[in-house]
């Protein structure tokens, strides 16, 4: 109701985010991907509740739900809900041609929805949009040209599909993390493409899981979808759940058909939609099992430990890319980005000097093919008690020793000649208060110059 009166009176009703500037709809959830998802998904049932109802008036009063579902949907502006919530309804043009539905409850309902749905579209604000607008915006036309070009804009998905494929290659066996994918994108699409991006899901569900788990964090969704459409394909064997089980396989399809396009199932309302939909499908396929339980038992052990071993393979290998290649300034050289702490001056120009904290890195660009850096220690008491030094060159150990006081060391470092850039890390065992120049944790003082190649 809050999406349809957004839709008909005040856009700005409730909303919170920038839906009613781009001519949407955010319903109660403050989502309009999300409101329409929800909508989509329960427009069916309240459809259904219709076509089953006992009396005339239990059936208009569903009729009008399912009619203000579908029309919340609309207003919403949602493709893939829209999408989803014609291929629910689609269950009763199946009931229908199979002779198993009250037709003359049905054609009551679908005249109702037909001139509800019309006449929304006449009086609706002239702010707001319908999801056909914005699918005219991807397909512009119906030649083989506007269709290339439709799938292409529905795969890249302006960088995020491009961005999920790029990490999909880049970590093919664990991926890149849980909710590393929203906040790597924008880097992602910037490295490839040259242009900026706000953080967002891969726009298509079982791609963003693939880009985030990998292949072995994806056995397990993947052997649920398995099992599911196993489910959405496996005729109800009870006659009295035939309907209603049509209804969700129905549902579900088209669910899983938006969840192509996008990701509605972040929101956990429509989450907790999917699954309940899910779950009283599996309810009413279930048949008798004769008995077995024990066999079922018995069963049920292999694959507990082989999920158990999945797991524990699974975790050993985020955590140990977690410590290499995913480690922020790994990523940040990967995608030529600049990253850099523990310094007090950036080093990113050809030239310079700074001062670090005990432990400090940079991501520094290839500007040529050798780098000449000094370092050393101005501790009080290091002529004393040395200062141990660290430093590493892309994870190689360059220096470990322990140096004096103002003794300085030079080192001429090869540049990588395969990166754009490559990762600068020093650390030391102590800091010291400097009181010339006000900092309170000094740990090296560095000069560096990219030499001019020769």
């Amino acid at each position: 109701l809050v999406a349809v009166y957004q839709g008909f009176v005040d856009p700005t009703f409730l909303d919170v985010g920038i839906w009613a500037a781009i001519g949407r709809t955010s319903g109660s959830l403050a989502d309009a991907n999300a409101s329409g998802a929800l909508t989509a998904l329960w427009a069916p049932m309240a459809f259904y509740f219709a076509m089953r109802g006992r009396s005339s008036v239990a059936t208009v009063v569903c009729a009008l739900s399912g009619v203000a579902l579908i029309v919340s949907t609309w207003v919403t502006g949602s493709r893939t809900d829209l999408l989803c919530a014609l291929v629910g309804l689609g269950a009763f043009a199946h009931m229908a041609l199979s002779g198993r539905a009250n037709v003359r409850k049905l054609l009551v309902a679908a005249i109702v929805t037909l001139a509800l749905l019309l006449a929304a579209g006449t009086a609706l604000s002239p702010s707001v949009g319908g999801p056909l607008r914005r699918l005219s915006e991807v397909l512009p036309g119906h030649s083989l040209a506007d269709i290339r070009y439709a799938a292409q804009k529905l795969w890249a998905r302006e960088g995020y599909g491009t961005a999920a494929m790029a990490m999909i290659a880049d970590e093919p066996l664990q991926g890149v993390g849980v909710g590393a994918y929203d906040l790597l994108s924008s880097d992602y699409v910037f490295a490839l493409r040259k242009f900026r991006i706000p953080p967002d899901n891969a726009q298509n569900w079982f791609r963003h899981q693939f880009a985030e788990l990998g292949v072995l964090g994806s056995v397990g969704w993947i052997w649920w979808c398995v099992l599911l459409v196993a489910a959405l394909v496996t005729r109800c064997p009870r006659p009295e759940s035939h309907a209603p089980s049509l209804v969700a396989r129905y549902t579900i399809t088209g669910f899983g058909l938006a969840s192509l396009l996008g990701m509605p199932s972040q929101n956990l309302f429509v989450a907790l939609t999917v699954w309940t939909l899910a779950f009283w499908l599996l309810l009413m396929n279930d048949g008798a099992r004769g008995g077995q339980n024990a066999q079922v038992e018995y069963d049920a052990r292999r694959p507990l430990k082989a999920a158990l071993i999945l797991a524990l393979v699974f975790t050993a290998a985020t955590a140990y890319a977690a410590w290499r290649e995913l480690r922020p300034p790994y990523v940040a050289m990967r995608l030529d980005a600049a990253y850099e702490y523990g310094l007090y001056q950036s080093m990113q120009g050809s030239s310079g000097g700074t001062q670090t904290s005990r432990h400090a890195l940079t991501v520094l660009p290839a500007l040529t093919s050798t780098l000449r850096l000094t370092l050393w220690v101005e501790h009080p008491d290091a002529d004393t008690h040395p200062v141990s030094v660290d430093v590493w060159v892309d994870g190689r150990r360059l220096t470990h020793r322990q140096f004096p006081r103002n003794a300085p060391l030079t080192h001429l470092i090869p540049v990588p000649k395969d990166h754009k850039r490559f990762i600068l890390e020093t650390r030391v065992d102590r800091t010291f208060a400097s009181p010339e120049t006000k900092r309170p944790k000094v740990g090296l003082t560095m000069q560096w110059e990219f030499l001019e190649s020769q």
